[in-house]
């Protein structure tokens, strides 16, 4: 498994296509987008 550690509004780029935005983070939830 890998494990990235990102903060909220910062972007993950795998690949030429594909996103993975931090939306949000609280004390029970993180919320990402794709």
């Amino acid at each position: 498994m890998l494990v990235l550690t990102r903060k909220a509004n910062e972007k993950i780029r795998i690949g030429p296509d594909v996103v993975i935005s931090v939306i949000s983070v609280s004390e029970s939830q993180v919320k990402i987008g794709i």
